[in-house]
């Protein structure tokens, strides 16, 4: 298995989570994109995988995310469980701090307007 950081497109600025509901229907999350581009995704998704499997173009489950290098374009998905899409989904809100550990708040995640 190849590592978040080899496996990540050079171009990946933000991710959308979805899911496969009880009714087998896909459910979209807003696409949520970071100021600070692929290091911020890189960084987010290797915090992911400590709460559980994060594998980038993996067989997918009920839980994924797509990564996206621009506001239209997805080029990859990520295949999730449970756990790591829990965390994703809590921490891609807006207003949540994903922090560069300098306490500026330059890679929070901003939402994409539904207009």
């Amino acid at each position: 298995m190849t590592s978040i950081n080899e496996a990540l497109t050079q171009d990946a600025v933000g991710l959308r989570l979805c899911y496969i509901d009880r009714k087998e229907d896909l459910r979209l999350y807003p696409l949520v994109t970071f100021a600070r581009g692929r290091p911020a995704v890189e960084l987010i998704l290797r915090r992911a995988a400590i709460c559980g499997a994060v594998e980038i173009d993996g067989e997918n489950g009920d839980y994924f995310a797509d990564i996206f290098i621009d506001e239209d374009s997805w080029t990859q998905t990520v295949a999730l469980d449970k756990g790591s899409f829990r965390y994703l989904r809590n921490k891609m809100r807006p207003g949540a701090a994903i922090g560069s550990g300098n306490g500026d708040g330059d890679n929070a995640p901003t939402k994409r307007d539904k207009s």
